[in-house]
């Protein structure tokens, strides 16, 4: 596994294939969350992509897949929903031990949903023969997950998928 220190977006105005993290929720107006990190980078980039998203979701489910002109690619690394354990440490003042159906935004990521996504871009990679995928870190910083909780899960990426980080 190699890591390489870039920025997703530039990257992606280079004319490479781009994942961006998702956490599968799609708002009433049809569009995704994509409120911090790289989504939300991406998204800034390019306005129509959470309205992008949102349709992909709604048609495929939380997975892996080309949201946008077969340059950028879905990499959920959180659920849709979850529940008071699952949540980020400074939002569960928000919500009773109880709750349940909490939105997937709140939550930590997952290293499960993770390692399917990983298994799905493999996937992806291969069936498409490409060249060059560019994955930031999933699941750290907003996701809360440490570096050494997804390494083993970014390994198995095969060696067309690059791994960038800041």
């Amino acid at each position: 596994m190699n890591i390489i220190k870039a920025n997703i977006t530039d990257l992606w105005k280079q004319g490479k294939i781009v994942c961006t993290t998702t956490n599968g929720f799609v708002k009433k107006d049809g569009s995704a969350v994509m409120g911090r990190g790289n989504a939300l980078a991406m998204a800034q980039t390019i306005p129509d992509l959470p309205k992008l998203l949102g349709q992909f979701i709604k048609k495929y489910g939380n997975r892996v897949g080309f949201i946008y002109q077969r340059s950028i690619i879905a990499f959920p690394v959180k659920p849709i929903t979850g529940n008071y354990n699952d949540l980020l440490a400074h939002i569960q003042k928000r919500y009773k031990p109880t709750d349940i159906n909490i939105p997937g935004f709140w939550c930590k990521a997952d290293s499960k949903i993770i390692e399917i996504s990983m298994n799905q871009l493999n996937d992806l990679v291969k069936k498409f023969k490409l060249e060059e995928v560019y994955l930031p870190v999933p699941g750290v910083n907003n996701g809360q997950l440490k570096f050494t909780e997804v390494e083993p899960i970014l390994m198995k990426g095969v060696k067309e998928i690059k791994i960038c980080s800041l």
